[in-house]
């Protein structure tokens, strides 16, 4: 009798807990739809976010850094976000860490421009550095930027030195723990 009401149990545990992720998983995929939409992505977003961290991450999750990327306005395109976390991945693969979080880093070092966030990934912003080229690049000066200019120029600078380091970290192989 005991054992059949510790294994009823279980079970139930079981139907408890897999009711609560679909419950998640179902806000979190609505959530990403409605966003993909509104920033006029394409249907195929998703697809494209999973080839670029080689579906290195469930779906509940990259939905959800896609969301969180989504909301805090740092790319414009599904491209771009699918570039974006593919520096993201590959970086994290070189300092040993997964996808999720180095994601994670770029996310909320480029919606927040955390410097420390994104020296997770190696990337080291000169923000003084970044509005200057920004500014030169827009006939302006330093002092007529804007607060979203400089957040933009913030972005471009820690892609720009994303990109050399995917680059300097050459051809992307994928572990057996990326695999897995």
């Amino acid at each position: 009798a005991g054992a059949a009401f510790f294994g009823a149990r279980a079970i139930i545990d079981g139907l408890r807990t897999s009711i609560t992720l679909s419950a998640q998983m179902e806000g979190v995929k609505r959530g990403f739809d409605n966003l993909a939409k509104s920033s006029g992505f394409a249907a195929d977003t998703f697809k494209k976010l999973n080839a670029a961290t080689d579906g290195t991450m469930g779906a509940m999750e990259l939905m959800t850094q896609a969301n969180n990327a989504m909301l805090l306005g740092i790319v414009e395109t599904e491209d771009e976000m699918a570039e974006m976390f593919d520096i993201a991945q590959r970086l994290a693969s070189v300092m040993g860490k997964d996808t999720a979080f180095g994601i994670e880093s770029m996310t909320t070092g480029l919606g927040r421009q955390s410097k420390l966030m994104l020296d997770n990934l190696g990337i080291m912003v000169d923000i003084k550095d970044a509005n200057i080229a920004y500014a030169k690049a827009a006939n302006k000066t330093v002092q007529e930027l804007t607060d979203l200019e400089k957040k933009q120029a913030f972005t471009n600078e820690a892609l720009k030195q994303g990109r050399e380091l995917v680059a300097k970290a050459g051809v992307e192989v994928l572990t057996t723990k990326d695999r897995m």
